[in-house]
């Protein structure tokens, strides 16, 4: 059977370009274990992720990296007790590996994007029976409606009292002998149905291997639980990778004990803000629904002999230069752009105020100062951890420049009015400078305040 118009039909699958079953069906199982606890496919189950983030090379940290770490952390928190009025969360320091950064993050990573998890679920179970409505909805009698409610467009009721879609696509109204009749009318409802919930389910496999690969790769350059630039430890504490912080600023020429301080200072300060900013976490997580709400499945791909998709059965890899070349769309919505520029505005913030309060506390301990801040900021220019693990999950792209805006923000508050000024700028997200206020930061004050004269307005 081949669908009109172009697309794939039994006489395809012969040749799909190499595509390959046997992985296909090996990832599908092993995705499948997880999501199958959720009978709609709509949840992103961290064990699920955590399947796909699996790192084959890691290394535990020795006890002299430990020794080292802990040691850097403590001095950090000293150093930076006079330069914020943010302090420290309880829980005690902790030096990890890679893969111990997966599993400490892993749970809020998931409640971050599992906005965009339920959007994609729904957009291929969607787009799926889109197109089998437009494929075999004429030659059964338009029989293929909507399943998503009992509006009466879903056809005229019989004397039982139920409509008469004899597909079963859509709420029936009476006993449950009427949906044995439905099977027996037509062979075709359960399978239709079942595909339905089955694409839904497969959109979640799509998000849990993206996301795994996207944490994966964050691991391997990520220095610490706070570098990323978003909450995403459950229990808020600062902890340090001992080989990533070893692979950092290695061409510089820089003491590597100086090194592991700078990196101490950021990861202290950064946690310090998630603790002192509860509100951060809900503030990003909402922010990714608002996008996520315009994503659609390009139907399109699908119809092509499924080239949007097959890179499933090869690699994550495949699959992400598949997700790339367009298999996901987005409505440009005013909504989703303004998301988009929330994320942004608060990533900059982010990384501005952890850039300007660590470098004031290693301003009289650190000789090499410049040096590592400059080397900081070019990483994060070139593709910091947070702009890495977003720009694959949603094309989000953070301004070098905005964050360098921040940094000298923040460094102007506290020089004309004072630290606590400038902490208490995170009370929440309505006192904080917008994207355009970050540029000119002398007539930021100005813009929030009232003037005194009322009768002027």
């Amino acid at each position: 059977m081949s669908i009109p118009g172009g697309g794939f039909g039994a006489g395809d699958f012969g040749d799909m370009n190499g595509f390959d079953f046997a992985k296909m069906g090996e990832a599908l199982s092993r995705l499948g274990r997880a999501i199958s606890a959720n009978a709609t496919g709509a949840g992103l189950s961290p064990d699920t992720v955590r399947e796909m983030a699996t790192l084959t090379d890691d290394q535990s940290p020795s006890a002299s990296e430990i020794a080292a770490g802990l040691e850097a952390l403590a001095v950090a928190q000293l150093w930076l007790d006079p330069k914020t009025d943010f302090t420290a969360p309880l829980a005690p320091a902790q030096i990890w590996s890679r893969s111990q950064w997966i599993d400490e993050t892993l749970v809020g990573w998931c409640e971050i994007v599992a906005p965009l998890a339920e959007s994609l679920s729904g957009a291929v179970s969607g787009a799926i029976s889109g197109l089998s409505n437009e494929t075999f909805g004429d030659a059964f009698g338009g029989a293929f409606g909507d399943s998503s409610d009992g509006n009466p467009e879903d056809g005229p009721a019989n004397e039982n009292g139920r409509t008469s879609n004899p597909f079963g696509f859509g709420p029936a109204t009476n006993s449950e002998n009427s949906k044995n009749d439905d099977s027996a009318i037509n062979p075709m409802a359960g399978i239709f149905n079942q595909m339905s919930n089955a694409m839904r389910a497969f959109g979640g496999v799509i998000f849990a291997t993206q996301l795994g690969e996207t944490i994966k790769t964050t691991a391997g350059s990520v220095t610490g639980g706070a570098d990323i630039g978003i909450p995403l430890l459950i229990k808020n504490r600062p902890a340090l990778i001992a080989s990533n912080c070893n692979a950092w600023g290695a061409d510089l020429g820089i003491p590597e004990a100086e090194l592991r301080y700078y990196l101490a200072l950021r990861e202290v300060a950064g946690v310090r803000l998630f603790n002192n900013a509860p509100w951060l976490r809900e503030y990003i997580a909402n922010a990714i629904k608002s996008y996520s709400a315009g994503i659609k499945v390009n139907i399109e791909k699908i119809q092509e002999g499924m080239a949007g998709i097959s890179g499933i059965g090869t690699s994550p890899e495949a699959l992400n230069e598949a997700i790339a070349n367009g298999l996901f769309t987005t409505d440009e919505t005013s909504s989703q752009k303004s998301a988009l520029i929330r994320l942004e505005t608060i990533a900059a913030l982010i990384e501005g105020w952890i850039d300007e309060v660590s470098a004031s506390a290693a301003l009289e301990h650190l000789p090499s100062l410049p040096a590592l801040r400059e080397s900081a900021r070019r990483g994060r220019a070139t593709g910091g951890p947070m702009q890495k693990a977003f720009a694959a999950l949603i094309g989000l792209e953070i301004s070098p420049r905005a964050s360098r805006d921040a940094a000298t923000f923040f460094n102007y508050i506290t020089t004309n009015e004072s630290i606590s000024q400038r902490d208490e700028l995170w009370s929440s997200p309505e006192l904080l400078p917008t994207i355009d206020e970050l540029s000119n930061p002398s007539e930021f004050r100005k813009g929030r305040s009232a003037p005194d004269d009322l009768s002027t307005l």
